[in-house]
């Protein structure tokens, strides 16, 4: 039997959870280390995880470990390249949060640092491993709406907690269109078959009471082949409500993700709704939660690439492009007019210091 791949978590937030449970449902990784910022967190995660603890300065110390073969790199976005390239640079394969990074030129600098090491990023947008998507991405590809014409999506909450580093634009670079627009983004051009982004077409960003941060964002984005594609993030919903719409020649794909349970719709032109099943659909233990959330398939994925050398359905590449049509667009905000991806966009300043002209 092979040794499971040893596990470290760079961060010890709320996703860590998450990810913990599809780590322990998978019988090739194992979680052997957390680190903090904060030596209380880190003892804190690490006794309930059941693995070594360290802080972000003895970053060094935890990445030399031969028994660490994947870093998720889990920490406020403002770390994520230093952390990323410190777990790239020590051999290891990333598992990397959304957003990639907050700089145009970070995102460049963790790609590199793959490349250069020879390793794996696994972009972890999980919407995109969720039952519920990859059936309708299914569904597209075999033609069952005919050629795509547009998505629509929207993915909404309340926010996270202003208590947190999400409202504190040094840490998070942007509000909630960098907290949920890399969800809603990367999971419509995952139905579209991933078309390449021409240009924004416009963007409208709500700001916060205090005028520091996005609260909700309207972007319309062309892509080369001429899908248009409508996404909505907002902090403004008073429950989850995400769901993708994807219309074709021949008809149209309702993809409802949260709240639960989960639906997805055949609406064929000139005929009867249909009601398309997935693995999974109504069972809402919390382990089977995190399956149709697209943990466990995420991991399951991620692990089978890194083991076989191969680069994941998301990699370094998506992240990077993510981030170039978030920053993008929070640029069109500021301008009042689209943006071309091909421009030229200030590769060293976050999304939110391009809307905000600082």
């Amino acid at each position: 039997m092979n040794k499971p791949a040893g596990v470290a978590f760079i961060g010890a937030g709320f996703i860590s959870f998450l990810h913990i449970i599809a780590i322990r449902s998978n019988p090739n990784t194992k979680l052997v280390a957390v680190a903090s910022r904060s030596k209380g967190m880190a003892e804190n995660r690490a006794r309930i995880f059941n693995a070594d603890c360290y802080t972000f300065d003895e970053l060094d110390k935890m990445l030399a470990r031969r028994d660490i073969d994947i870093a998720y790199v889990q920490s406020p976005n403002s770390a994520h390249a230093r952390h990323a390239v410190a777990a790239l640079k020590a051999g290891k394969h990333i598992v990397i949060e959304k957003p990639m990074t907050v700089t145009l030129k970070e995102a460049e600098e963790i790609v590199s640092a793959a490349k250069n090491a020879g390793v794996e990023i696994g972009y972890a947008e999980n919407q995109v491993f969720a039952p519920v998507v990859m059936k309708a991405r299914e569904l597209v590809a075999d033609g069952a709406i005919g050629k795509v014409k547009r998505v629509t999506a929207f993915c909404g909450h309340s926010g996270p907690s202003k208590a947190g580093w999400f409202w504190k634009p040094q840490f998070s670079g942007g509000g909630a269109n960098i907290d949920l627009g890399p969800h809603t983004l990367e999971t419509s051009l995952y139905l579209a078959g991933k078309p390449p982004i021409k240009r924004v077409r416009s963007c409208a960003m709500t700001k916060s009471d205090d005028g520091a941060i996005d609260v909700k964002a309207e972007m319309i984005l062309e892509s080369e082949d001429g899908i248009e594609l409508s996404v909505t993030s907002s902090w403004l919903e008073t429950e989850d409500n995400f769901w993708y719409e994807v219309s074709g020649e021949k008809g149209d794909l309702k993809c409802v993700f949260a709240p639960v349970p989960q639906f997805l719709t055949l609406l064929p032109k000139g005929g009867e709704p249909e009601d398309i099943d997935f693995p999974g659909r109504f069972d809402l233990h919390l382990d089977k939660y995190i399956a149709s959330s697209g943990y466990l398939g995420q991991l399951d994925h991620f692990e089978e690439c890194f083991r076989k050398g191969v680069t994941p359905l998301e990699s370094g590449i998506d992240g990077k492009n993510v981030l170039r049509i978030l920053a993008a667009a929070y640029l069109s905000a500021a301008r009042g007019q689209p943006v071309e991806l091909a421009s030229a966009i200030p590769a060293d300043k976050t999304p939110i210091e391009l809307w905000l002209n600082r």
